[in-house]
């Protein structure tokens, strides 16, 4: 009998062929020959060597050593999956620690200390606290009601921000002072405690004025002039910038001055108009000066006339003249007037007629600190209105008191400074 899967010869009672292992269909509980799988004869080939039958004995043999074959085969299956999942395991488990977290790769340990030490960065930018520098002290100034209208803060290096409050709370004024000058900013509230204005000035450290900003959220107009200044201190470039809902006017103001020993004998200006790139003079200023060098007449000119102002100045007096410029004219004139030790005594303020409109003195004390100013305003020479302030200093030479008196000689406000000191 032959196998019908493999065509081998096989034994009469062999179940399985003993070299496929193909069931041959002869059941051993009868003594029957007959199969369920039919069994051929294997086909002459003259090509290839006809095996003859094995003996049973030699049969059993070859089954025992295939299923011995099948056993190892499977056992080495068996450890083959096994060491698959124990590679798999000892991945997972080299990215979780000990209380089953994940762990990272030393590749992405990097990547993330990076990410991590890059977004910490940010965040300690963006997260400045209020006060960067070390405090030295704070004042603060309360009103008779106890209400907080005023508060300054004092840094080790010598900067200082200046805060004042109205009776609302609300801030009202800004002021920060540095080496590099300082700049104040004020702002205007509606019924509501809205901002409706915001004014903003910005001087450099020898106080001249470098920037002028104007702000109305409500119609949303913005304009900003910018000044340039030579190594004297004299303005030779302005700015005005102008904007409207989006709109926006640029244009440059310039002047040009002439000196007459060291006093600036005239002043010519320029408009140069940033949308078309053209520029034309607008007219000069001639100043005049007595043998004391004090300013005694100053003679505008315009396209079409001129304009003559005269001033008249103290004797003994040290004077320092500013120009109020709108439109490229002048508007006012400003005088300070300062005594032999530089202290400032007054300062007046002319209009476009060479009349004076307001008036401030200074008065001191024996060590120097002002005790007292007095704002004077007049109208065809006649005075008008007057305020003052006065002011009282602690043994430590610290402002203590501040008083204001209105126009009708009463008692507006009394602030009381009040000072908190840092190791």
């Amino acid at each position: 009998m032959y196998c019908a899967k493999c065509g081998k010869q096989l034994g009469d009672k062999d179940l399985f062929c003993g070299y496929c292992g193909a069931p041959t269909g002869v059941n051993e509980n009868m003594n029957s020959e007959t199969t369920d799988i039919p069994v051929t004869e294997e086909p002459r080939n003259t090509d290839f060597e006809i095996h003859e039958k094995a003996p049973a004995e030699k049969q059993g043999g070859i089954k025992a050593r295939r299923g011995v074959m099948l056993s190892m085969g499977a056992i080495v299956l068996f450890l083959i999956c096994l060491c698959i999942f124990a590679i798999s395991c000892g991945k997972e488990s080299d990215r979780n620690d000990s209380a089953g977290n994940e762990s990272i790769k030393p590749e992405e340990v990097k990547e993330e200390t990076a990410y991590t030490e890059e977004t910490q960065e940010k965040a300690e930018r963006t997260e400045e606290p209020l006060i960067e520098k070390p405090l030295l002290k704070i004042a603060r100034g309360y009103d008779e009601a106890g209400n907080l209208v005023r508060e300054i803060t004092y840094d080790r290096d010598g900067s200082k921000v200046e805060y004042e409050y109205d009776p609302d709370g609300n801030l009202i004024t800004e002021t920060s002072f540095d080496e590099q000058g300082y700049q104040t900013i004020r702002y205007t509230y509606d019924s509501t405690g809205n901002v409706i204005r915001e004014f903003e000035l910005e001087y450099d450290s020898n106080g001249n004025t470098i920037r002028e900003r104007f702000f109305s959220p409500d119609s949303q107009y913005e304009s900003v002039d910018e000044y340039e200044y030579d190594n004297d201190g004299k303005v030779i470039k302005k700015r005005t910038m102008a904007y409207t809902l989006g709109e926006a006017y640029d244009y440059y103001e310039e002047y040009d001055y002439t000196y007459d020993d060291d006093r600036i004998k005239r002043i010519d200006r320029y408009n140069s108009d940033m949308n078309t790139g053209g520029s034309k003079h607008t007219g000069g200023m001639e100043l005049e000066y007595d043998s004391s060098g004090r300013l005694i007449q100053c003679r505008e000119e315009y396209p079409f006339d001129d304009k003559i102002v005269d001033f008249n100045s103290a004797a003994d007096s040290t004077l320092v003249v500013s120009y109020e410029v709108e439109d490229c004219n002048i508007v006012g004139i400003r005088e300070e007037e300062c005594d032999r030790n530089g202290r400032l005594l007054a300062i007046r303020d002319y209009n476009s007629d060479g009349e004076v409109e307001c008036l401030q003195k200074y008065d001191y004390d024996s060590r120097g600190h002002c005790i007292k100013r007095s704002i004077i305003c007049y109208s065809a020479l006649e005075e008008t209105q007057r305020e003052v302030y006065e002011y009282e200093y602690d043994s430590d030479d610290q402002l203590k008191v501040e008083r204001y008196y209105d126009r009708e000689g009463n008692l507006n406000y009394e602030i009381t400074m009040e000072y908190e000191y840092y190791e």
